[in-house]
């Protein structure tokens, strides 16, 4: 779910709305990801750090946001967040 100002609320496994400020989504090797910034405290993540998520699609066609565990693809897509970025 997404509204105007660009809050972004997910769901985790225990059913616990989460919300995200959505700071961008961008295509890195043939795939699409979307760039977070939690808007509260969050487990495991700290105050200045950011969520990336890859979108995938499910068995509905409707878009999946998943959790990355490769060290290297989670760096690259920063990587070019970060050039994004400062390029605005």
């Amino acid at each position: 779910m997404e509204n105007e100002k660009n809050e972004v609320i997910l769901l985790t496994e225990d059913d616990e709305e989460v919300r995200f400020e959505h700071l961008a989504t961008l295509e890195y090797n043939d795939n699409q990801y979307v760039i977070l910034s939690p808007m509260e405290e969050m487990e495991g993540v700290e105050e200045d750090e950011v969520v990336i998520l890859r979108i995938e699609k499910d068995n509905q066609g409707q878009d999946v946001y998943v959790g990355l565990d490769d060290e290297r693809e989670i760096k690259a897509v920063f990587s070019a967040f970060e050039q994004l970025y400062y390029e605005e």
